[in-house]
């Protein structure tokens, strides 16, 4: 996919303004079962019960449990994440973390590939660890969350973007589907909690025949409603960090604490209520 700047994403987006609530929890006590108001067994995956940390995602919030597929990052590298040209990619203490110093740098998750589904991430955005990142005159990464095709053919015209931000407007985060012939759909969100910054935070997408929605912290943000499905070839979760070309970029570290995928079977607990986005051309089609 084309990199998705906040310019464009000023031009063509519509400003959806969301609040949620607070911090992630970070809590550690596993909740005895039943877990009460924390959520019931087996919501977050674990039969016996679950921590208040393990439910504050939307997984959790919107019952989609049991998971598909699942990635904690503890150990080596699992083989199904694969690293683009460029960079560095590896796993310690239960993460894993996409090292940018120049030039483009990605990570795709090629065993969960669906045309349907949910998928969902918590990661963060650490420039404070990275040295000589403060220093000036430096170009920031426009950091990327995406469902890509497995096999890309028509110039990033088909996909969704669940996230796009640049760290130095870390309250700004932009959502897109593209698909053919050169149909596009994008908004922008204005996070009170900064998105961009080295808090961990959760990201997800739900898409389906009728809608795709976005989710930032267990809470809906957008919701694009659609009569026909937008997409219709196996997706799988790309995080990258995207560089400008002839720049000087700004070290930056991307860390991935898990990535999860769910099927439709259930459904939402909540409703999906939200902003829809703005219809608009991909230029970029071919």
């Amino acid at each position: 996919m084309r990199p998705m700047g906040p310019a464009r994403l000023r031009r063509t987006a519509v400003a959806a303004t969301a609040v949620w609530a607070g911090a992630v929890l970070a809590g550690s006590t596993v909740v005895p079962s039943p877990a009460g108001a924390l959520g019931a067994p087996g919501s977050c995956g674990r039969p016996s019960g679950c921590t208040a940390f393990e439910l504050q995602h939307a997984g959790s919030s919107y019952g989609w449990y049991p998971v598909r597929h699942r990635h904690e990052f503890k150990g080596a590298k699992p083989a199904a994440w694969v690293k683009g040209a460029g960079g560095q990619l590896w796993t310690t203490k239960g993460m894993l973390t996409l090292n940018g110093r120049r030039g483009d740098l990605s990570a795709t998750w090629t065993g969960a590939a669906y045309d349907r589904g949910r998928w969902e991430v918590r990661m963060r955005t650490d420039q404070n660890n990275v040295r000589a990142a403060h220093a000036p005159g430096l170009t920031d990464y426009l950091v990327k969350v995406e469902l890509v095709p497995v096999t890309e053919e028509h110039c990033g015209a088909e996909g969704v973007t669940l996230l796009a931000y640049h760290p130095s407007e870390p309250t700004t985060a932009g959502f897109a589907v593209h698909s053919l012939p050169n149909l596009t759909h994008t908004a922008s969100l204005t996070t009170r909690r900064p998105v961009g910054r080295s808090r961990w935070h959760t990201f997800a997408v739900e898409l389906a025949d009728d809608h795709v929605s976005w989710f930032v912290d267990a809470k809906v943000v957008a919701t694009q409603p659609t009569s026909t499905p937008l997409l219709d070839v196996p997706l799988q979760m790309r995080v990258s960090l995207v560089a400008t070309p002839g720049a000087t970029m700004r070290p930056t570290k991307v860390q991935l604490d898990w990535a999860r995928y769910w099927p439709l079977t259930k459904p939402n607990k909540k409703p999906l209520t939200a902003p829809p986005l703005t219809e608009g051309r991909y230029d970029a089609a071919c």
